[in-house]
């Protein structure tokens, strides 16, 4: 499987694929920060991680920053320092920093449900997981407006070269 990335947005399918109605309302805080992305794959499943990829180390493929969400609180997440990886997010942006913190603090049965559901396979919604990660996709590509990270878009080449 792929690395699914998503922000944490009312909106997101990954969100509301794996994150039940009853606790998506007590969510208090959403992610309006751009610099960062959250992220699911598989390898690691042990401790039900969730990723942080900053724009940075946008295509690294090991020691990416993370929280464990199985036996974990929030309250083990309350500093950058104590994520694993952090150093790779020095880079971010105070106020990137600072919303990951929030979010995690103030949302965590969200995030413990969704790593929980993801990893077990068990979608909240009607969706497959594959049906999840196939809107993701489409809504990551979609909101694209140009370059990400360090790559070119789908519709950017698209358009590059007159074709779609």
């Amino acid at each position: 499987m792929a690395a699914i990335l998503f922000k944490f947005e009312q909106d997101d399918p990954v969100v509301t694929g794996y994150v039940s109605t009853a606790v998506l309302s007590t969510v208090t805080s959403w992610q309006t920060n751009d610099d960062y992305d959250f992220e699911l794959h598989s390898g690691h499943l042990t401790g039900y991680p969730i990723y942080i990829r900053g724009q940075l180390y946008a295509r690294a493929t090991s020691n990416i920053p993370k929280f464990d969400t199985l036996n974990k609180q929030a309250s083990d997440y309350d500093a950058i320092g104590k994520f694993a990886n952090d150093d790779r997010l020095d880079t971010l942006p105070l106020l990137a920093k600072n919303e990951i913190l929030r979010l995690v603090r103030d949302n965590w049965e969200a995030f413990s449900e969704l790593a929980l559901n993801f990893w077990n396979d068990t979608p909240v919604s009607t969706k497959t997981k594959e049906e999840i990660e196939q809107e993701a996709w489409v809504k990551a590509e979609t909101s694209d407006t140009g370059q990400h990270y360090d790559e070119i878009s789908k519709n950017q080449f698209k358009r590059m070269y007159g074709i779609g």
